[in-house]
């Protein structure tokens, strides 16, 4: 008796293991999908993390920009008193 239900077992392995073969075609898939899925998302993150940087820098790069130009000014406008108070002084020599 216990060989005879042996042999019955291995006669329905054949369309279990097909069912299986189903099962893990699917399962293959729906995990090949979610793959996909969560590689789209962290590109997409990536980007948002690269544009967001980019933005950051272009920013500083500005701010830097705005302080060289206020430099620059304040430089050219110390240089111009300085030769405005020279001449002065030489003026008053003069007289």
């Amino acid at each position: 008796m216990p060989g005879h239900k042996i042999t019955v077992g291995r006669h329905f392995d054949v369309p279990i293991w097909h069912d299986n073969i189903i099962v893990i075609i699917i399962s293959i898939i729906i995990i090949i999908i979610i793959i996909i899925i969560i590689i789209i998302i962290i590109i997409i993150i990536i980007i948002i993390i690269i544009i967001i940087i980019i933005i950051i820098i272009i920013i500083i790069i500005i701010i830097i920009i705005i302080i060289i130009i206020i430099i620059i000014i304040i430089i050219i406008i110390i240089i111009i008193i300085i030769i405005i108070i020279i001449i002065i002084r030489k003026i008053s020599h003069v007289q």
